[in-house]
């Protein structure tokens, strides 16, 4: 998968990683599985689905800003 492909090319662990996207199905729960961290990028009312675990969810730029930033001082 692109999730591979990425992960080889990058010489990171899994726990190094981290994903940023808008789909639960196409990008929180691939890169779940793969022990990455994941910000889900709420842009609309749907609701997430009690057995998906992102680790933050930002609803507006800033909010994905500080969830970034969060993640960086966390993993320095």
């Amino acid at each position: 998968t692109i999730f591979h492909i990425a992960e080889e090319r990058s010489c990171a662990k899994p726990d190094e990683l981290i994903y940023v996207g808008d789909s639960i199905e196409n990008d929180i729960i691939p890169a779940s599985s793969l022990g990455w961290h994941t910000i889900w990028f709420r842009r609309d009312a749907f609701r997430l689905p009690e057995t998906v675990k992102p680790d933050a969810v930002a609803e507006t730029e800033e909010e994905l800003a500080a969830a970034l930033k969060q993640f960086i001082l966390h993993n320095a």
